[in-house]
């Protein structure tokens, strides 16, 4: 496990914080379709948000609700924006970006990306 630190400039990523090579077992709720649920995990986490692997697609979602195992050390659920995604070999990977996360919850966030650096 690693940290991830991407920045974007002229066409390139830029990430405010760094994310962690790190795989945790969560769930997705299409909050904005039919309420389906999806199953994966995570390729990288970070604060701001994570980039996963998921077993269905997500059909024009904008907006979910993840439900994430952080590897016995504590569960979050929280709303989440998809911000892209694609097929992929083995199912679907999706960008998520983290919306309305208190301040226990960052600071999980931010351990667990410490932890794995």
């Amino acid at each position: 496990m690693g940290v991830i630190e991407v920045e974007r400039i002229g066409g390139k990523d830029r990430r405010r914080w760094p994310r962690a090579a790190v795989r945790f077992p969560l769930r997705v709720v299409d909050t904005e379709d039919s309420f389906r649920v999806v199953i994966g995990e995570t390729l990288n986490i970070g604060v701001g948000g994570m980039w996963a692997v998921l077993d269905g697609p997500l059909f024009g979602t904008l907006e979910a609700t993840v439900h994430l195992d952080l590897g016995g050390r504590s569960a979050l659920v929280c709303e989440a924006l998809v911000l892209d995604g694609r097929a992929v070999e083995d199912g679907w990977e999706y960008r998520l970006a983290f919306r309305g996360l208190d301040p226990h919850e960052l600071t999980t966030l931010a351990d667990v990306v410490a932890r794995t650096s």
